[in-house]
């Protein structure tokens, strides 16, 4: 797995943001808006169960909540 975006980076429509492993295949997600990555909360090598979160994605002018932000 990897990203192809990094925190911080603006995306446009079906701009790909991260390639993703399983057991059977590599695929690439891409944009299905434009927005911007506020927050990757999993990195390569991480397991990640079905259906849990791997970003927080937001709009251009939008910055990541406080509660995510760790002192």
């Amino acid at each position: 797995s990897r990203w192809l975006k990094d925190e911080g980076d603006a995306f446009a429509i079906e701009d790909w943001l991260v390639e993703v492993d399983t057991d059977m295949v590599t695929i690439a997600l891409s944009a299905e808006r434009a927005g911007k990555v506020l927050k990757i909360l999993k990195w390569p090598g991480e397991l990640v169960a079905i259906g849990e979160p791997i970003a927080i994605i937001g709009d251009f002018e939008e910055d990541l909540p406080e509660s995510f932000i760790r002192p």
